[in-house]
């Protein structure tokens, strides 16, 4: 028969220290003490055949005694341990041995809404209708995003920037990348001698390397450096990381370009070419000279003096 026990019950080791404590007045409430602070494990529960069945909270650690912090470990039939939670570390491992760890986490309808599978080295998320709509399989490096095995949506990527923006945005629904940028743009080598900005007007010289434009309809003339007036390229095609004296140079779409209307005003639809102003456009007014000069047709008109207009890529 089980005994009864009306007042405090300790249990001491063989040097008189108390390692076991029940305590009746606190309901299935057992402290286990050690040498070095104390471990406490509280709750109204149960062990049976290896099983901890908790009625209350359980707590393992006692931080208010000063005692590191405990470990937690479940083993396999076989010995093995296949779940253990390292207190001190913060680490917690599932799986061993023969026994390969899953990880699944269910919503308030017992739904698997996320499952990290250690067998097939994937993560799987699913919608509110159990639909697959993300998988990382990392056996064979692989992202599915959306309607993964049918039934779920499209999927959508975002890449926001620091203050929240969506930059860069894959549609799914329309197979669309889209970006913030307004022009697409290779970067080329500039020479180290120039200090040269966006919406520069560049040209080649004979070392392949971009310089500031200097003559009126230079058939040499490469374009327009992208990124002036705070609009940066959408797309930028050769860019090496770590290079110096490299800048995007704008190949398609709009970009905003450096004119001199002292040479005439422009007017939106003109095209636009080099002029004997460093790095600035003119309206090429010369059709005669215009011919294998051209950077590109003026989107807002410029009347007079030094100024920043759109220009829509075009070379001819």
């Amino acid at each position: 028969m089980p005994q009864q026990v009306t007042g405090l019950l300790e249990v001491l080791n063989d040097a008189g220290q108390v390692v076991v404590t029940i305590d009746p007045n606190e309901p299935a409430a057992i402290t286990i003490s050690t040498p070095d602070g104390k471990t406490q494990v509280t709750g109204g529960g149960y062990v049976t055949d290896g099983t901890v069945t908790a009625e209350r909270d359980l707590v393992l650690g006692s931080p208010s005694f000063g005692a590191r912090p405990s470990s937690f470990k479940v083993v396999a039939a076989g010995g093995g341990t296949i779940l253990n939670f390292d207190g001190q570390f913060a680490v917690l491992d599932i799986g061993g041995a023969g026994n390969e760890g899953d990880l699944r986490v269910r919503d308030n309808d017992n739904r698997v809404r996320l499952h990290i599978d250690s067998g097939r080295g994937s993560l799987f998320m699913t919608d509110a209708s159990g639909n697959l709509v993300f998988r990382f399989d990392s056996d064979h490096a692989n992202l599915d995003v959306g309607n993964v095995l049918g039934g779920g949506g499209a999927g959508d990527v975002r890449v926001h920037d620091a203050a929240g923006n969506v930059r860069i945005h894959l549609d799914g629904a329309s197979g669309n990348v889209i970006t913030s940028g307004a022009d697409c743009a290779e970067d080329f080598s500039i020479d180290p001698s120039e200090q040269l900005g966006p919406g520069t007007v560049v040209s080649l010289d004979e070392d392949e390397l971009l310089r500031a434009s200097m003559h009126p309809y230079d058939r040499r003339v490469a374009g327009i450096l992208s990124g002036a007036n705070g609009v940066s390229p959408g797309v930028i095609l050769g860019r090496e990381a770590g290079v110096p004296n490299r800048l995007p140079l704008a190949l398609a779409g709009k970009a905003w370009c450096k004119v001199d209307a002292s040479y005439g005003a422009i007017g939106v639809g003109d095209l636009l070419t080099t002029s004997a102003t460093p790095g600035h456009a003119m309206n090429a007014t010369d059709s005669s000279r215009a011919y294998g000069a051209v950077i590109g047709k003026a989107l807002r008109p410029w009347r007079d003096g030094l100024g920043l207009v759109p220009v829509l890529v075009a070379f001819g």
